[in-house]
């Protein structure tokens, strides 16, 4: 409670960042209709008009498709959360409102790491996700051949992909806003900080992410299918 009011203070005496969030809420809906608009164009090229290739190349180019979407929504998203951070991080030692400054900075100085981590960090979040439950518990103990191999490679897995999410965390953005690190060092510090506070379960499994993703794709399949029911009756 104390941690939300200081950030609503915090954004009321900085109420650019409104305005930077909105104008990149706009640029999303435009990049969301424009690659519709694309992928529908291309792919009534590909299977009905005169752009003749191989079903392999329609599903790269399908898949190509799908990533530069993708890519192109996580990039804008994530220069509103570095320029929030940087604001906000001036605000709190009392500096003079840095929200042109930290939104500069973030689309020139910052934009390579924020490119980086758009493209990766989504990802290993999921892969993190799925190998969470595969997380070996060594106190299940058996001689078995195939149990202590299976324990083995579950080990390797699971490592692999918490030495990724070490660097490849949403939280790097924060730490890119406030002190201009790069990525990986980024993420690094994050983890570092959560750790040392006792905070990991907590970030680990904050579900506030997956409850908004649960929410946006329920309004946009209502929506959808408002779309769809008001064709058909008309």
């Amino acid at each position: 409670s104390a941690n939300l009011t200081t950030a609503l203070t915090g954004v009321r005496d900085n109420l650019g960042l409104v305005g930077v969030a909105f104008f990149f809420q706009f640029l999303a809906l435009v990049a969301s209709i424009y690659y519709s608009f694309a992928f529908v164009g291309l792919h009534d090229a590909m299977y009905n008009g005169h752009l003749m290739i191989s079903d392999n190349w329609k599903v790269a180019a399908d898949v190509l498709l799908f990533v530069s979407y993708y890519w192109t929504y996580q990039v804008i998203r994530h220069i509103v959360m570095v320029t929030v951070a940087g604001t906000i991080g001036s605000w709190w030692f009392k500096k003079d409102s840095a929200t042109n400054e930290t939104f500069f900075r973030a689309a020139t100085y910052n934009f390579g790491s924020i490119c980086y981590g758009s493209l990766f960090v989504g990802v290993v979040q999921f892969l993190r996700q799925i190998t969470e439950g595969m997380r070996p518990h060594h106190d299940e103990s058996s001689l078995m051949c195939l149990y202590e191999c299976s324990l083995f490679f579950q080990e390797r897995l699971v490592t692999f992909v918490d030495g990724l999410a070490d660097s490849f965390t949403p939280w790097a953005f924060t730490y890119i806003g406030l002190y201009h690190y790069g990525l990986k060092e980024s993420g690094h510090k994050a983890n570092e900080l959560f750790d040392r506070r006792g905070w990991s379960r907590i970030v680990t499994d904050d579900l506030i992410p997956s409850v908004l993703t649960m929410v946006s794709l329920v309004i946009g399949g209502l929506s959808g299918s408002f779309a769809v029911i008001l064709q058909a009756l008309d």
